[in-house]
């Protein structure tokens, strides 16, 4: 240490190496400057709120889900016009569970207001209905990936594909598969859009590599896709393991 302490004034000028006053200040500026950057390097990794939101159509079991997962048992549930919120202790840290009306007329509202403090999004999906739900799926879920904000702090997102338990369901891979064709329809859709209008919004962009094919790995954020069973019945356990392990690596 003394001998890196000494190399480092051999290399000052004479003129401040002989005046204590000016080294006494030059010391004071240099832990100054550490700091700062360890508080920056500490807001940086902490700027991610506390909020996990669940997220999707309506009917497709958010609410069930949310009451498994702060509960841990179903509840009746009918298309709300509001917000259900509760605390949910994980293993690393304690977050805000927030499930977000699918109401269509709601949804953006709750989005632009809760955005900025999420840590963390649990997008579900009614594996049942997603062959003629895919449109309005995938249009929802594009408008969450083309936000700034998701990309720029690169928000994980978890795809819950829900009611596994139906005959006929489609599994997570299918539906990834689905999600990804179509998102890749309504890019080039918006992306001509924004051609011919010659603009873009401040608070969206184009998601994914523009010369290929959409593809979720293409994002800087992760998108994970489980299967779960949300609701549970005589015949069919609940089983969403997979969604608590996923929050209990946030």
């Amino acid at each position: 240490m003394d001998t890196y302490i000494n190399l480092i004034m051999d290399k000052l000028p004479p003129y401040i190496r002989d005046d204590r006053s000016t080294l006494v200040a030059l010391g004071i500026t240099v832990f100054i400057a550490f700091l700062t950057l360890v508080l920056l390097g500490f807001l940086s990794k902490s700027r991610k709120g506390s909020r996990v939101l669940l997220m999707g159509l309506s009917d497709s079991g958010k609410t069930v889900l949310f009451s498994q997962l702060v509960s841990g048992k179903a509840v009746s549930t009918f298309t709300s016009m509001k917000q259900n919120e509760c605390h949910l202790n994980l293993e690393r840290r304690s977050v805000v569970m927030i499930d977000i009306p699918g109401f269509d007329r709601l949804r953006d509202k709750y989005w632009n207001d809760l955005k900025k403090g999420v840590r963390a999004i649990v997008f579900v999906v009614d594996s049942y209905q997603i062959t003629s739900n895919i449109k309005d799926v995938a249009d929802y879920f594009y408008t969450i990936l083309a936000d700034n904000l998701v990309s720029s702090q690169k928000i994980p997102i978890l795809v819950a594909c829900n009611k596994q338990d139906k005959p006929k369901s489609k599994s997570s891979k299918v539906i990834r598969t689905l999600i990804e064709k179509e998102i890749n329809t309504i890019r080039e859709t918006r992306l001509a859009a924004l051609e011919s209008t010659d603009g873009d919004s401040e608070n969206t962009r184009i998601v994914g590599s523009l010369d290929k094919e959409f593809a979720f790995n293409d994002l800087r954020n992760a998108i994970d896709f489980v299967d779960c069973v949300a609701l549970a019945k005589e015949e069919s356990p609940c089983e969403i393991e997979e969604i608590v392990n996923w929050l209990n690596k946030l």
